[in-house]
Parts: structure tokens; C-alpha cells; sequence
């Protein structure tokens, strides 16, 4: 029985393994999921799936035969890594036949330390937060300090309206060479 199904607009592949890494490589790190799918998955299962991967892709990258003591380790990583770096298009959808082979992702996988560092960062980042930007009571002020200055900004006294260049928008028309056209009376 192949683990291929074709439609003429699906690609779906059949493998527990790879459906599980596809849908938690965006939420869980990788560490989890390395250490998760090495205890939960047997050793011919994760080489099985990392062949069945590189087949289902088309991919540039050369697919690299773990050996020794950490093979599955490796295997996993490879097949995370080629989930992160490969085109969402190019990788077709994996499902699993038997859900009760996945495995849940429980307090004792997660990296603690990592969730520690998280919180830490996001605390830093809201105090940032908090010393950086304006404070609605603030905001109001500005507000209100705008309004009261809008309100005694005055025109320029009804003696020199006609100096306003009503065309271009300049309070003062300087005239032919820069001169006002009220020179001769301000000279006499």
C-alpha cells in the first residue's frame, strides 16, 4: 500500500511522524520535538519518514544518512530543519492514519529554562513599554494644550490683511523685488 495520495489539486502523504512535525514545529522548539519523536517513535519509523520526506519534496538539499550512537536525533533535526527552511508550497500536506501514535506535548518536554528566558524578555520589553510611551494623561494634556492654543491664535491686525497672498497662502505679499508694497509709506 503506498503512503501517497494524489488528486489533481492535493498532494497528501500518509506518515504520523512527519504530520506530527509539520503541525507543531510552529509552536514547540525544536529540543521538544527532537526529544518527543525519539522517545515516541522508533528508530525505523523516524528513517522511514526522513526518506519518505526528501521524496515528497522537490529539494536542492542532499539527504544525509545518520549514522552512529544519536542517529534519530539528528534524523529528527534534519527533517525540522527541512520543515523551516522549504516553501509552505513545495511541502505537501502530511496527515495521520493512526492519531492514537501522536504524541502529546506535556509539561515535562517543555524546556523550562527557555519558557524562563521568554518571560524574562517579554517583562523587559513591557517596561519598555511603559517608560517609552505617553500615558493617556499625557496625551489629554497635549490635547487640551493644543486646543487652548488654536483658540488665542489671532489674525494679524486688519491694517496689514492686505499684505495676505490669499493665492499661495503667505501672510506676506513681498511684491516685484521683495519689497512690500507699502514700502513707500513706511519710508516717508
Amino acid at each position: 500500500m503506498t503512503n501517497v495520495v494524489k488528486c489533481n489539486v492535493c498532494n497528501i502523504v500518509i506518515d504520523e511522524l512527519l504530520s506530527y512535525i509539520q503541525n507543531k514545529v510552529s509552536i514547540a522548539d525544536e529540543e521538544t520535538l527532537v526529544r518527543i519523536c525519539t522517545t515516541t517513535f522508533t528508530s525505523e519509523e523516524i528513517k522511514n519518514s526522513k526518506k519518505l520526506l526528501f521524496e515528497s519534496i522537490p529539494t536542492d538539499k542532499r539527504k544525509i544518512v545518520r549514522k552512529s550512537k544519536g542517529k534519530d536525533d539528528r534524523d529528527v533535526t534534519d527533517i525540522i530543519s527541512l520543515f523551516k527552511s522549504e516553501e509552505q508550497n513545495n511541502i505537501p500536506e502530511f496527515v495521520a492514519r493512526q492519531l492514537d501514535k501522536l504524541p502529546t506535548i506535556l509539561w515535562d518536554h517543555l524546556d523550562c529554562s527557555k519558557l524562563l528566558k521568554d518571560m524574562i524578555t517579554m517583562k523587559s520589553e513591557i517596561e519598555a513599554i511603559k517608560t517609552t510611551y505617553a500615558t493617556l494623561q499625557c496625551v489629554n494634556e497635549l490635547i487640551t494644550e493644543f486646543r487652548r492654543q488654536k483658540t488665542s491664535f489671532s489674525l494679524p491686525p486688519a491694517t496689514s490683511l492686505f499684505k495676505v497672498n490669499t493665492k499661495r497662502g503667505a501672510w506676506l505679499d513681498s511684491g516685484p523685488m521683495g519689497l512690500s508694497h507699502d514700502y513707500d509709506v513706511l519710508m516717508k
